[in-house]
């Protein structure tokens, strides 16, 4: 895998009062499956599994039902 993609800087917005295991925009190795817990202001949680897989663009796959905040990334490596 180019090495592009092995390190990426997702960004997300969270609600108000919303956190996550992950800090936005800090660069995380994606040669395997990163998850992000995030957890509501009322205390319930999701875990999201993101995978990036070699292609023309690097894109995140969602391992959920439910919609988020993430940006299809083009892959420079």
């Amino acid at each position: 895998m180019p090495k592009g993609i092995l390190y990426l800087a997702p960004t997300f917005t969270l609600s108000p009062g919303a956190t996550c295991n992950k800090t936005s925009g800090s660069a995380r190795n994606f040669r395997s499956p990163v998850t992000y817990t995030v957890t509501a202001q009322n205390g319930s949680g999701k875990t999201y599994t993101v995978t990036v897989s070699q292609s023309p663009n690097a894109s995140f796959i969602w391992n959920s039902t439910s919609s988020g905040n993430w940006s299809r990334l083009n892959s420079t490596g």
